[in-house]
């Protein structure tokens, strides 16, 4: 099963509309289809704490347990598709994304595409680093055959 999480801030900034959102997630999910690759569900979280932002969307503006690296994404995946989340990864280019995993009691991979956990926001170390998404894939896979 796979299933995207991602912080999504430019809706609380009101930089994007749902909407536009999910056009990106539906062209995202064709163009992975395409190469064989297939989402199960995407969850995302529109909040961002931080305030002072143009056009920002005060509904939105406060500190939930959605945002990444709390665990809230994740707990409603797994309730939502009886996910086992000892067993499951997350993959990632953020420290954020690793303390994620850390803080649900997953396995991670940093990805070097992106921001290659550049970010340093959060002191953690992933379980393996991959050079992009597709390596991330084939570590994990080699790593369940054993």
């Amino acid at each position: 099963m796979a299933v995207v999480t991602t912080n999504q801030p430019v809706l609380a900034r009101g930089e994007l509309k749902e909407l536009e959102l999910k056009v990106i997630h539906n062209k995202m999910d064709t163009l992975l289809g395409r190469q064989g690759a297939y989402i199960d569900r995407i969850y995302y979280c529109p909040h961002h704490p931080d305030k002072g932002f143009k056009g920002e969307v005060k509904s939105l503006k406060f500190d939930c347990d959605c945002r990444k690296p709390e665990a809230g994404l994740f707990i409603h995946a797994k309730n939502d598709l009886n996910i086992n989340l000892e067993e499951s990864w997350v993959v990632g280019d953020r420290t954020s994304d690793i303390m994620a995993a850390h803080n649900t009691g997953m396995r991670s991979v940093l990805v070097k595409t992106g921001y290659a956990g550049q970010d340093r926001k959060y002191d953690v170390k992933p379980d393996f680093i991959a050079n992009d998404l597709k390596d991330a894939v084939e570590k994990i896979l080699k790593v369940l055959k054993k």
